[in-house]
């Protein structure tokens, strides 16, 4: 949760005044489809990427009047430890 959520949330609210200094800023998070629906097993990770969603929704309502745009990108399947963990049997 610290990691995945709440560290973005700090860091994106310290950069606040710096980002309303530049030109056409933009905030990217990282998301996961484990954060799209709940899944059995997947425990804080998932509800820490439901919770950068909403992040991502809220702020970029929230800063859109000043031109900040604010997203959040899956990147898909991803190599790690933690997906060979999850998908023992996929083919890497």
């Amino acid at each position: 949760m610290h990691l995945n959520l709440t560290l973005p949330f700090l860091l994106t609210q310290a950069l606040l005044p710096l980002l309303r200094k530049w030109d056409k800023p933009s905030v990217l998070f990282i998301a996961s489809g484990a954060g799209r629906r709940g899944r059995a097993g997947w425990g804080s990770y998932g509800v820490s990427k439901f919770g950068v969603e909403g992040l991502a929704q809220t702020w970029a309502e929230e800063l859109r009047p000043e031109g900040i745009r604010v997203n959040a990108v899956n990147l898909g399947g991803t190599r790690t430890r933690m997906r060979a963990l999850a998908y023992p049997a996929e083919d890497p």
